[in-house]
């Protein structure tokens, strides 16, 4: 799937779009990190005109991937732990 550029001037443009994009594609997921990527999602969901551009159900969805990514990021950084984790 070929994505074309956003044009922030745009009056449909949204700031959910950038972290979304992210996460549609492996090699920026992976340049990111996906933790990262759902912090900033979470931090634009902060602003009320920015929420209302979401369905409830993707509300939930991120809600369930937000609870995910800082479970895999709390086990990622626990020592001793993480010094017997391969990649």
């Amino acid at each position: 799937m070929h994505i074309r550029p956003i044009n922030e001037l745009d009056p449909h443009f949204h700031k959910l779009w950038g972290p979304l994009l992210i996460l549609w594609d492996q090699t920026q997921r992976d340049l990111f990190g996906l933790s990262k990527v759902v912090d900033a999602f979470e931090k634009i969901m902060q602003d009320p005109t920015e929420k209302k551009n979401l369905s409830p159900y993707m509300a939930d969805i991120f809600g369930d991937l937000a609870i995910l990514t800082r479970a895999l990021h709390e086990i990622e950084i626990y020592q001793p732990w993480a010094a017997t984790f391969e990649d």
